[in-house]
């Protein structure tokens, strides 16, 4: 049986009435963009399985509960926003995105402390974690992300020294709304 292959997958708010189907199965595995933003069509995993995708914008879908090594460890992505939704809790996995160079998690209830010291992101060079509830102190070296240059923490609870590199090496940063202190 052919399979109907899928590589970029797009339904923004004003698109929902314009989804059709195929009475073929859907590969996905090979799916390279899916944009599902300001709706609550996807469920959560389906990001299963995806092993060629490069972005995923799953921002503004009321999701809920809390952020799994599923979206963490697409090893192709390259930008991941899930921004404005309800995920909740702590992220005490690493983050494994060999590829990533925008991921945003702004705007849900994330708390603890941000798991820097093992991300595995070496091509990073956009992180938004605003408006959540993260804690903790940012490390002393910029080793796992070398070419970071705009960091937006602004509405956490972060506290402590701001480290050294963070000036060297940044474009753009908001602190606001923490605990900082400059050294």
């Amino acid at each position: 049986m052919n399979e109907a292959i899928i590589e970029t997958v797009e339904m923004n708010h004003d698109m929902i009435g314009q989804v059709t189907s195929t009475s073929q199965p859907l590969d996905f595995s090979v799916l390279n963009r899916l944009l599902v933003e300001r709706h609550n069509l996807l469920n959560k995993h389906m990001a299963e399985g995806f092993t060629v995708l490069t972005k995923l914008n799953i921002f503004d879908n009321e999701f809920e509960g809390s952020i799994t090594r599923t979206f963490t460890d697409i090893p192709s992505i390259e930008h991941l926003d899930m921004s404005g939704n309800y995920f909740e809790g702590t992220l005490e996995h690493s983050i494994n995105m060999p590829m990533v160079k925008y991921l945003s998690l702004s705007n849900n209830k994330l708390s603890g402390s941000f798991p820097f010291s093992s991300m595995k992101t070496p091509m990073l060079e956009f992180l938004d974690l605003s408006a959540n509830r993260f804690t903790g102190n940012l490390p002393s070296s910029s080793n796992a992300t070398p070419y970071l240059w705009s960091l937006n923490l602004n509405s956490n609870k972060i506290s402590g020294d701001i480290p050294e590199w963070i000036p060297d090496q940044m474009n753009e940063i908001d602190f606001s709304d923490n605990r900082y202190v400059i050294c």
